[in-house]
């Protein structure tokens, strides 16, 4: 991850348009600020470049995605890049501050798989505002992580091979209804074999990269995360907590009154 300081010029790009909140605004031609992620995988399906401009301050956006990177252990060649974009600070008609804008050109490895880049823009929004030391601890404690607890430790542990061509968008969407939470501690024996399915299924969606052609973007053959073995325990420890949380009241069956021996 390499943060530029040469200011980048986005002259598609109006900056008088950037809200307060967290923003994205694609490269497209008639593409314009979003707050929802959904929006700019949309126009992402629709241009081969797949920069993004984000409300964020640049050196902040390029420790998350440094962190990630280096987690994942990816080779140099394939590190992402920062720009910070040359803006006006203020609008001239009401004289309002324009957030901070940070260009974001992700290196091939999140572009050549959209399921990556919806990885990757739910992590920087997810992160923005936070001031804390440790990113890993944070990303249990974002929302789009918090509903699909097991896809994302299975990325987080080296499983970065996702299917090119998902049916949903969206990080929460493609992986909610796979493994239900609510099957996890469920008494039903249905329940329980739609749930063994149901990881069958993860396995098989989100896959270690195991050939040479998947393996080019690690620094090693056999890509393994940077992950230390109390990290490890922390993400399982996460999954059990968030599916045990999830279960609705209604599908926890309380032992009837009558059953019981007098």
């Amino acid at each position: 991850m390499v943060l530029r300081r040469k200011m980048k010029k986005c002259p598609r790009i109006s900056p008088y348009d950037a809200f307060d909140e967290f923003t994205f605004h694609s490269m497209r031609k008639h593409s314009c600020w979003e707050e929802c992620r959904e929006c700019l995988t949309s126009d992402f399906k629709n241009t081969k470049n797949k920069d993004f401009v984000c409300t964020g301050k640049p050196k902040r956006i390029n420790r998350i995605i440094n962190f990630i990177e280096e987690l994942l252990n990816l080779k140099q060649r394939y590190r992402s890049n920062v720009y910070p974009v040359d803006s006006p600070k203020y609008t001239p008609t009401y004289n309002d501050p324009i957030p901070t804008l940070s260009y974001i050109s992700p290196s091939q490895f999140w572009t050549a798989n959209p399921i990556r880049l919806e990885f990757l823009t739910a992590l920087i929004k997810g992160l923005d505002g936070y001031s804390g030391k440790s990113y890993f601890k944070a990303i249990m404690g974002i929302e789009y992580f918090m509903d699909v607890p097991r896809a994302t430790a299975m990325f987080l542990t080296g499983h970065t091979l996702p299917p090119k061509s998902p049916e949903l968008i969206g990080w929460t969407d493609i992986f909610l209804d796979v493994v239900c939470p609510k099957r996890v501690y469920s008494t039903e024996e249905t329940d329980r074999v739609d749930f063994q399915a149901g990881l069958e299924k993860l396995n098989q969606m989100l896959r270690k990269p195991s050939t040479k052609k998947e393996c080019r973007f690690f620094r090693r053959n056999n890509p393994t995360t940077r992950l230390t073995l109390a990290q490890k325990n922390q993400l399982r420890l996460w999954i059990q907590h968030e599916e045990h949380r999830k279960i609705p009241k209604s599908h926890i069956k309380k032992p009837s009154p009558f059953s019981q021996p007098c």
